[in-house]
């Protein structure tokens, strides 16, 4: 029977007087179902009736049995119920549908299938005023959300499984209060195998993290931009592989402001973009990282930590190799120790450093203030030595000469710290000899330590090729992938078995289609073509 609220009055005219009562609630399908019980029999063979136990899809009344009575006393004094007097039922129910609804004789149930909230609400008998209840439950429901937040997709009720979904989710906004900035530059398409690797790792560390917090319900880690200064003409024209890496990565951007009219060598024109851009940008984010591109991320990179009052990390490389034993750290002070201009760092100056650690410019960390000041420093000592003295080789000057705690002291930043290789998250691994890495294919430093990056994965030929099948290219970028070949009957065949079934072929692949490994497809056997096994 079929019985909604328009049809009450209907149902009511088959009920005569007398009274049952409320013995308990129960839910079925995300509605609530209300068993009632003859007040005039024992209550003591009552049994509790699971939601499995009741059939599906019945509508609001389902197992009424002869001589069971409604009491109106139990409803809201709204509802339609409330206009007709209790009434004893005597409609008969056999015994074979009561055995089928797996109802007892002396017991029926009301299922409560409301059109619209307002039915809902008028069908029970509230302890409060309704207005006050909906109300109050707006609010809980409200503060529920807010509290436990989770996106997902639908949510067809207040079931366990939705509300245990919100309680993984994390209960707090992000740690920091501002998305963090990578900065790197190129100065043509040359970079571009090396850009997929860089985000693609940079994708997969920064997704494997929010992954660990919405397991372990902590907060999840702040957003992650990533800028690329490139010459103004390049950026204007990007080629078609670089749109598809915008396509990829929302959160990347290649920006033509790149000095070229001050120095053509992106050695140099570099920092002075950078400086410019973090200048321009220093209060919109919380910590920057100056990178080279041949970067591989494993960890978020902002989870690097700082001691107290540091806020720059520079990075040594490895320590069995010193700057006065280097050619090419050789080569590049010499050109500082001669600049047109006259020497900018001294011989003297160079002695004092040969015996210590060499520094890479191609790293470097700090809060968005600390980072600010380290490259307007090296953007102003680039321009007093006239674009000729090489980037690293006044990186290291800088640093131990101690004018960059200097510029940071004298702009209230934090102190700068030497990070030593051997114990570094961001490891510089161009000139190490030796590099370990976990079971996972992960780079571990001197500690046992999982690093954040790898800078110089490159000329490791057993990290080049761990990168290069965890975040390389299958083909290259804007490649187009063939098209799915047309299936047709095989005439050859059917002439020859005219009566077996038929077979087909794939019409336009051979067994040169997918040989090539970037082709971009693949086959079951050599010749692309269904074989019998």
């Amino acid at each position: 029977m079929l019985v909604w609220p328009e049809r009450w009055p209907e149902f009511y005219r088959e009920i005569n007087n007398n009274s049952i009562r409320f013995i308990q609630a129960d839910t079925h399908y995300g509605r609530k179902c209300l068993l009632y019980r003859n007040s005039r029999r024992n209550s003591s063979d009552l049994r509790h009736f699971p939601s499995e136990e009741i059939i599906p899809k019945i509508s609001l009344l389902h197992g009424l049995a002869s001589g069971d009575i409604l009491h109106t006393d139990h409803f809201h004094p709204r509802s339609p119920f409330r206009q007709f007097p209790s009434r004893r039922i005597t409609t008969t129910i056999s015994p074979q549908s009561l055995r089928e609804s797996r109802v007892s004789s002396s017991s029926w149930i009301v299922c409560l299938y409301p059109r619209t909230t307002d039915d809902m609400l008028g069908l029970c008998r509230w302890p409060l005023p309704r207005a006050l209840l909906v109300t109050l439950s707006a609010l809980a429901i409200t503060l529920i959300f807010l509290t436990f937040y989770s996106p997902v997709s639908s949510v067809a009720g207040w079931t366990p499984g939705a509300l245990k979904a919100l309680d993984r989710s994390p209960a707090c906004q992000s740690n920091s209060p501002k998305p963090n900035l990578i900065i790197s530059a190129i100065d043509g398409a040359g970079m571009l195998e090396h850009i997929f690797k860089f985000m693609a790792s940079l994708d997969a560390a920064l997704g494997n993290e929010m992954l660990v917090a919405q397991r372990e319900r902590k907060c999840f880690p702040a957003e992650v931009d990533v800028k690329i200064l490139t010459p103004p003409a390049f950026a204007q024209n990007l080629p078609d592989s670089f749109k598809a890496l915008l396509r990829r990565h929302k959160n990347l951007e290649f920006l033509g402001t790149l000095p070229v009219e001050i120095s053509n060598n992106i050695v140099f024109s570099r920092f002075i973009g950078w400086s410019r851009l973090v200048d321009e940008m220093e209060s919109s984010y919380d910590k920057v990282l100056a990178a080279d591109l041949d970067i591989v991320f494993q960890r978020n990179p902002f989870l690097m930590p700082m001691d107290a009052n540091v806020e720059l990390l520079v990075f040594a490389e490895w320590r069995g190799f010193k700057i006065g034993q280097c050619s090419f750290h050789q080569r590049w002070f010499d050109g500082c120790m001669k600049t047109s201009q006259g020497p900018y760092i001294t011989e003297a100056q160079y002695t004092s450093y040969t015996a210590l650690d060499r520094i890479c410019a191609g790293s470097t960390y700090g809060t968005a203030h600390a980072m600010a000041v380290y490259l307007d420093l090296m953007a102003a000592e680039l321009g007093r030595s006239n674009y000729e003295c090489n980037d690293q080789a006044l990186h290291i000057h800088l640093f131990y000469s101690g004018k960059m705690q200097e510029a940071l002291t004298a702009r209230s930043a934090g102190k700068v710290k030497l990070v030593p290789n051997e114990e570094a998250l961001l490891g510089t691994v161009g000139t190490t000899p030796f590099v370990r890495y976990n079971e996972w294919g992960e780079m571990i430093n001197d500690l046992g330590q999982v690093q954040v990056a790898v800078h110089q994965f490159k000329h490791h030929r057993r990290l080049e090729d761990l990168a290069q099948r965890k975040y390389g290219w299958q083909s290259e970028l804007a490649s187009t992938f063939p098209p799915t070949p047309v299936l047709a009957l095989d005439k050859t065949f059917t002439e020859m078995e005219p009566s077996a079934q038929a077979r087909f072929l794939m019409v336009g692949v051979d067994n040169e289609t997918c040989r090539s490994d970037n082709s971009l497809c693949s086959c079951r056997w050599d010749d692309c073509q269904f074989q019998l096994y």
